[in-house]
């Protein structure tokens, strides 16, 4: 674990193991028919990009918690309240099935974090800022970016529990994106009153600090890049549900610069 990083332990209980709190969280059903070594590369490198994909998702929590606590604070409508609420638990959801493919490949589940993503910091900027910059940068852009990864991934790799755990968040992904046109929607057509719209040029300063952030980001893994120079890893991957690095990235890029294009539709 390095300075940057904080070890975080992202097991279960024994509550949702019994037969009264079953029915209201969800079990860990995910099953590999196939035998694994563990100790193969392709194994240890899937498990490690599993556990990273972990750590997405529980960021995911932690935003999605600091949005919902923006909400509650200028009193949002009750339903945009309730749909921030399911999103912390859709997050939280995807982690906890992530944590469990990871664990099911030889994952402890003591996972590093980042300290700087830990948690998103209230700033002195006005609410209704604070909100616009949750709502373009996280989810008109941010689950955009990982809706196009998402199915491009899934069309990547082999039919297999793997993908199949990748195709049944899709939707939630689904609803998070349309969340922030529509609420970007509302703010800019002053049908959210609740909300000041901080208007279009900021939104366009906005998208250029936020396309130069992500492009700057380091997302390829050099030892995983590695993996799929070898035929039988690379194939051994595949199956695991990790797409190739480096067709990957250049996805990543394209979703990116895709941004520009969906936010002048928006603006148009």
């Amino acid at each position: 674990m390095s300075e940057d990083t904080f070890e975080l332990s992202f097991n279960d209980s024994s509550l949702g193991e019994q037969s009264f709190y079953k029915r209201h969280v969800g079990g860990n059903t995910f099953a590999d028919p196939t035998s694994r070594d563990l100790k193969s590369p392709a194994v240890q490198v899937a498990r490690k990009a599993w556990e990273d994909r972990t750590v997405s998702e529980y960021i995911g929590v932690m935003g999605m918690h600091y949005f919902h606590g923006l909400l509650v604070d200028v009193n949002a409508p009750m339903d945009v309240q309730e749909l921030a609420l399911l999103c912390v638990l859709q997050e939280q959801q995807h982690c906890r099935r992530f944590r469990g493919i990871a664990s099911h490949l030889g994952s402890s589940g003591q996972l590093a974090v980042p300290i700087d993503e830990l948690s998103i910091q209230r700033t002195d900027e006005p609410l209704n800022v604070q909100i616009a910059k949750y709502v373009f940068g996280t989810l008109f852009c941010g689950e955009q970016i990982a809706l196009d990864l998402l199915k491009w991934s899934i069309n990547q790799v082999p039919d297999s529990p793997y993908r199949t755990a990748m195709r049944e968040i899709l939707k939630d992904e689904v609803l998070h994106t349309q969340m922030g046109t529509d609420l970007l929607t509302q703010m800019r057509d002053a049908s959210a009153s609740w909300c000041d719209y901080p208007g279009d040029d900021w939104v366009r300063q906005f998208l250029g600090e936020y396309i130069e952030h992500m492009l700057s980001r380091n997302i390829v893994d050099a030892e995983e890049a590695a993996c799929f120079e070898d035929p039988a890893q690379s194939a051994q991957l595949l199956e695991l549900g990790i797409p190739n690095t480096l067709a990957f990235k250049e996805q990543y890029l394209v979703s990116v610069e895709n941004l520009k294009s969906k936010t002048d539709r928006f603006l148009n």
